[in-house]
């Protein structure tokens, strides 16, 4: 019996309904063509400066002064002095500079050129992506040679490298995590795994996971809309305090992949992405979500065309409902199989390994089958991953590392085993499988192919059959090399993409390949989909207040059109024609694994296990204060949780230690991130101010006063493009790209000392987050991620075997003490600060509220009142100090869809279609048509 057997969602959306909105459509097209477009300001962005070589090794020697003896700094004094005014030697500062100029000089005026020529061609589209960025068509690049210019910015290749290049897996050492605040409907919020987790029959399966369909089912859908308004250029470009920010990671936040490479990673944006990739049980799905007007045969006013020029508005092609019918499909689907057989074939788990030993893995898996190419195709070319773990938290720290890595849980026939993480004991013995009873081959082919409309196909090698085929059951595999399996979600995941996380309790997140995108950019991605689910809850409150003409604001336009809607009649024949339709069914997809790979498969989960049990990750959710009180004492709320945090390690171990802060330098054309050092001499000065038990409080306040102030500056330089790291770094590179050795300067202790670091931090935060954080980047170190809230600041900690939670209460202790310092808020003052509110609050504020300022408590867009990630919050000033920089010239209409210089070397934007392919990969596990 088949799911929904009288829905159908296969379509052409060209019919009696579809004419009714005709006009309606219309007139949206043409708001749209006046409308504020995504990459309006990508044109009048500066290029990112690149500093003086005076103000550079000043601020180096600043820097390093904490970390280093005296002698160890009078003698990086001296090789300083040589590098910098060696004026024969071509590896010195002088000539490296030179380089480095001529490069950046090079670059802008190709990237001028290009956006001309962009803005000439927008109305066609046939910009050449590959030519724009430097690459070849096979995704190999000249953009490493010694004669390319600088893409985007002198730093921007050199970055890139430093992302991609690296031979370390991504899990833990890359990519960062959000979990993000609890659904504002109450009945979606996680609240323990009493909901049914003992009913193992169909209908207890599916109400066990009701809750975390429909949270995930809501986030998907939001998630669809802000993919296709980005596509249609309908998202809202980022200002900060009337500063326009860079949109062009945009580009990459959708239907992009990290691709391991033998010697470079590749990221490849698909640009007509339209599916999802629904992971659960280590089990692969997709289905089709978004469709644009060109592939109906739609010229955009609703005339009939055979035109694909990549000009069509996306829609989303499914309802939330439609979404919770998919998920509930896939649900059932995956259950069938047991953990112990379907964690065989988690091929999750090779996107943990280092890069080169997962390309080769890859390589073997595409040339064994052409299935296998065509699913890794479906994989890569996703819009985004949903993630559905059959897993829920026991505790904040569990949800956290749950985000991070996954859960480290071994099993056996009869239950647990050990390890990290809560199990349900998903064994052959406590819960007798239900796929027991269906048939289960092991010779069947992964994916088949179907002329024409999809269809059951032939029976995978995990024996879904789907109602069709005769398989020969083998079951017992699991034995092959232990009596133990992973039963933990540490395999449920593709870390090479965007990927939402929802876990059985209805708690979610987000973990994103970080190489192409920062922080910030995900965060706005979090925040308006987040944001977006509480205005749906606002107005299902309201809806019976408001029946006309709700004041309540969406945040994401997009346009949905839903896929039953629109074939009620024609269904696929169009002026006599037939039409492909439009399926938006899941389908599964399934890889057929040579044995030697499965062996690889299975070292890969077992290298993972013991990645996973090194991490030493805790959550402190300090309460006693927040930004409000900070501000209210006119301090930096960023600097002070930058303080906390040197001070904690100070006072456990005595040692002032490399600290390393991004902070955005969008406000310029492809700007990304710049550090800030803020283990200042100010901030040693604190430490050991702090520590000295002859200190008064009046000391300790006015030392804080001092490092505080100081941090700000530096912040504000490094806003600015005016930082240490990344323009001595290019440097290095540039003396490397022409073949040069290094100097002794790059080989200095001074040098070595600042690039060790032990802190590594980073601030993130939006009333959408409830967390944020990431692994550490030194095997000694910290990894930080901290939420400054109104009332409140939240840390998630990681480390790799050292006291974390030591190290946590270490800081709970610190910020105590910074809160006895500060002067109690007036009843006054308080009435000044926006109190910290829950989803509830918020939802009741927007029931009231007026649209524009509903809308701007919650996203970042033009926001003046939300801390931005990676290290801004709305205490540096009043506006971002960019210093002049010649204007790029280039037509005003210059933001094209994809105009040139949008991708930096390293990404490949394909223009070619997948469309074709997709349309003939999977296997239908419901048919409602």
């Amino acid at each position: 019996m088949t799911l929904y057997s009288t829905f159908t969602r296969c379509f052409h959306p060209n019919d009696d309904k579809q004419q009714k909105l005709q006009t309606k459509n219309t007139n949206m097209n043409t708001r749209t063509n006046t409308r504020t477009r995504t990459y309006e300001n990508q044109a009048n962005l500066p290029r990112l400066p690149i500093p003086t070589l005076p103000e550079t090794t000043k601020r180096f020697l600043e820097c390093v002064q904490p970390l280093l003896s005296p002698d160890q700094y009078a003698e990086t004094k001296v090789i300083v002095k040589s590098f910098l005014s060696d004026k024969k030697s071509s590896n010195a500062a002088p000539a490296l500079q030179a380089l480095l100029e001529v490069y950046d000089a090079q670059g802008s005026e190709s990237a001028d050129a290009n956006a001309n020529a962009a803005s000439n061609n927008y109305n066609t589209d046939v910009i050449d992506l590959d030519k724009d960025v430097n690459m070849k068509s096979d995704g190999s690049g000249s953009g490493n040679g010694s004669g390319t210019p600088a893409v985007g910015s002198y730093i921007e290749e050199f970055w890139n490298d430093a992302y991609l290049a690296p031979d370390a897996s991504v899990v833990m050492n890359l990519n960062p995590f959000f979990l993000l605040e609890d659904d504002p409907d109450a009945k979606v919020k996680s609240g323990g795994r009493g909901d049914g987790h003992g009913g193992r029959g169909r209908g207890g399966q599916l109400r066990q996971h009701q809750i975390q369909i429909t949270r995930a089912s809501s986030l998907a859908f939001n998630s669809l809309k802000f993919a296709a308004s980005l596509k249609n250029e309908q998202t809202k470009p980022d200002i900060f305090k009337g500063t326009a920010l860079c949109m062009d990671q945009f580009r990459s936040l959708f239907g992009s992949c990290r691709v391991p490479r033998g010697e470079r990673d590749m990221v490849e944006v698909d640009v007509d992405s339209d599916h999802v990739v629904v992971l659960y049980r280590n089990q692969f799905y997709y289905f089709r979500a978004l469709w644009t007007e060109e592939e109906a045969g739609e010229d955009g006013n609703g005339n009939d065309n055979d035109n694909d020029n990549g000009n069509g508005l996306a829609k989303v092609a499914v309802s939330e409902a439609d979404i919770q019918q998919i998920l509930t499909s896939i649900v059932e689907d995956g259950n069938k199989i047991p953990l112990s057989t379907s964690i065989q074939t988690a091929l999750g788990a090779f996107t943990t390994l280092p890069r080169k030993a997962w390309a080769k893995c890859r390589e073997q898996l595409i040339q064994h089958s052409e299935d296998n190419a065509s699913a890794m195709e479906v994989m890569d070319s996703a819009l985004f991953v949903l993630v559905l773990d059959d897993y829920a938290p026991e505790n904040i720290h569990d949800a956290a590392a749950n985000m991070l890595h996954g859960t480290n849980n071994m099993m056996r026939r009869g239950g647990e085993v050990g390890g990290k993480g809560y199990g349900y004991g998903y064994g052959d013995a406590k819960f007798p499988s239900p796929s027991m009873d269906t048939d289960i081959s092991s010779s069947g082919v992964g994916i088949g192919k179907v002329a024409g409309q999809f269809s059951n196909l032939a029976v995978s090698n995990h024996g879904f059959s789907n109602g069709t085929g005769n398989g020969t059951a083998t079951v017992g595999d699991e034995a092959q090399f232990s009596t133990e399996y992973q039963g933990g979600t540490c395999c449920n995941r593709w870390y090479d993409k965007l990927q939402i996380i929802v876990c059985s309790d209805g708690s979610a997140g987000i973990n994103f390949e970080h190489s192409a995108i920062d922080g910030h950019t995900a965060l706005r991605f979090a925040s308006d989909v987040y944001a977006q689910t509480v205005v749906s809850f606002a107005k299902s409150i309201t809806k019976s207040v408001y029946t006309h003409g709700c004041p309540i604001p969406n945040i994401i336009d997009a346009e949905v059109l839903r896929a039953a809607e629109t074939n009620k009649e024609k269904k696929g024949i169009i002026g006599g024609r037939k039409r492909e339709l439009f399926d938006t069914n899941p389908k599964k997809i399934d890889f057929d694994i040579a044995e030697n790979l499965k062996d690889t498969l299975f070292h890969a989960e077992a290298t993972l296990g013991d990645a996973l049990d090194a991490d030493a990750s805790y959550v402190l959710e300090f309460t006693n204060f927040g930004k409000n009180l900070i501000v209210g004492n006119k301090l930096s709320p960023d600097s002070v949780v930058q303080m906390s945090i040197i001070l904690a390690y100070y006072r456990l171990y005595g040692e002032i230690v490399s600290s390393y802060e991004p902070v955005l330098t969008k406000a310029f054309y492809h700007g990304r991130t710049e550090a800030m050092r803020s283990t200042t001499m100010k901030a040693a000065n604190l430490c050991k101010c702090w520590m000295n038990r002859m200190s008064t409080k009046n000391d300790k306040l006015n030392a804080l006063r001092d490092a505080t102030k100081y941090h700000s500056k530096k912040v504000k330089e490094a806003i600015g493009g005016n930082g240490v790291d990344r323009h001595l770094y290019a440097l290095k590179c540039i003396g490397e790209k022409n073949g040069l050795p290094p100097h002794e300067f790059f080989k200095s202790d001074a040098w070595k000392a600042l690039n060790h670091t032990i802190l590594s931090t980073s601030n993130c935060g939006n009333p959408a987050l409830r967390l944020f954080g990431f692994g550490p980047v030194t095997y000694d170190g910290f990894g930080i991620g901290y939420i400054i809230k109104d009332n409140g600041v939240q840390y998630a900690i990681s480390s790799k075997h050292r006291q974390t939670r030591r190290y946590a209460h270490a800081i709970h202790q610190t910020l105590c003490e910074i809160g006895e310092l500060l002067e109690p808020l007036t009843s006054q003052e308080l009435g000044h600060h926006r109190s910290t509110h829950t989803s509830k609050e918020i939802a009741k504020v927007l029931k009231t509220a007026p649209a524009a300022s509903s809308k701007k408590s919650l996203t970042t867009s033009g926001n003046e009142d939300v801390q931005f990630a990676d290290g801004w919050d709305d205490t540096y000033g009043d506006t971002i100090q960019v210093p002049p920089s010649p204007q790029r010239s280039v037509s005003s209409s210059s933001s094209s869809r994809f105009p040139s210089g949008s991708s930096f070397v390293g990404i490949s934007r394909q223009k070619t279609s997948t469309r074709n392919l997709i349309k003939k990969v999977g296997k239908k596990i419901s048919d409602r048509a």
